[in-house]
């Protein structure tokens, strides 16, 4: 099984895996997090997104490559984003850093339990996601299930190797970014726009619910290990 359909400039997972003569082989969205049904129906929903802060949340934890690009954003979009996670330091870190990359800020990253991350989920009305590599070969983080299955209008990073679109579909369920330029455009495209905001949002929390809730795909994941075993 694999989390990431795409991996390379050259090559998908699937055809690195065929390759090295694996005959069964399965993408399994990483949508651990979602293992809670939601308890929205889609009218409730759209109310409660009408009330949520209009501003961009990011939740991770620290790494250099990312945080160069978290730097560069909320110096830009300033109190339009807002970031979380487990940080050096005790989330003073991101000070230290951001003087150390000429973009000084005294912005401290606030650690937040994984209840308390549900609860902020709650109140954003756009999320923020980004992957390791930059551009993105990867695809299909965690945060990239758990912030659609929350309601969240996502901005995620995308690139021609990128296979983001076979999970949520661009400009319909999610929006698209290849630069920090692009992401900053997308973001304040939404904040700017509350019937696009919703409709992303909306849409994507349909998809992650019929598609990507965490018990229906473990108990389709115990079905093909049946299948495999009974041939």
């Amino acid at each position: 099984t694999y989390i990431s359909p795409s991996y390379s400039e050259n090559y998908n997972m699937s055809e690195i895996l065929k390759l090295e003569g694996y005959k069964n082989i399965r993408w399994v969205p990483h949508c651990i997090t979602n293992i809670k049904p939601m308890q929205y129906n889609l009218d409730e929903l759209e109310n409660q997104l009408d009330s949520r802060y209009n501003k961009a949340i990011y939740v991770g934890a620290f790494y250099k490559s990312k945080n160069e690009r978290l730097v560069y954003l909320k110096k830009n979009l300033k109190k339009n984003l807002d970031i979380f996670g487990r940080y050096p330091l005790k989330g003073f870190s991101y000070p230290l850093f951001s003087a150390i990359k000429g973009k000084p800020s005294l912005y401290r990253v606030r650690q937040i339990t994984n209840e308390q991350r549900e609860n902020y989920y709650s109140q954003y009305s756009i999320g923020l996601n980004m992957h390791l590599s930059s551009p993105s070969l990867e695809t299909g983080n965690a945060r990239l299930y758990e912030l659609a299955y929350r309601g969240l209008a996502q901005v995620v990073d995308d690139s021609p190797f990128s296979l983001v679109k076979e999970i949520f579909e661009p400009e319909k369920e999610i929006l698209t970014y290849s630069s920090l330029a692009d992401c900053i455009e997308q973001i304040n495209r939404l904040i700017s726009n509350k019937d696009l905001r919703i409709k992303i949002a909306l849409n994507a929390y349909k998809r992650a619910s019929e598609e990507y809730n965490y018990e229906n795909n473990l108990l389709d994941l115990i079905q093909w290990f049946k299948s495999i075993l009974n041939k």
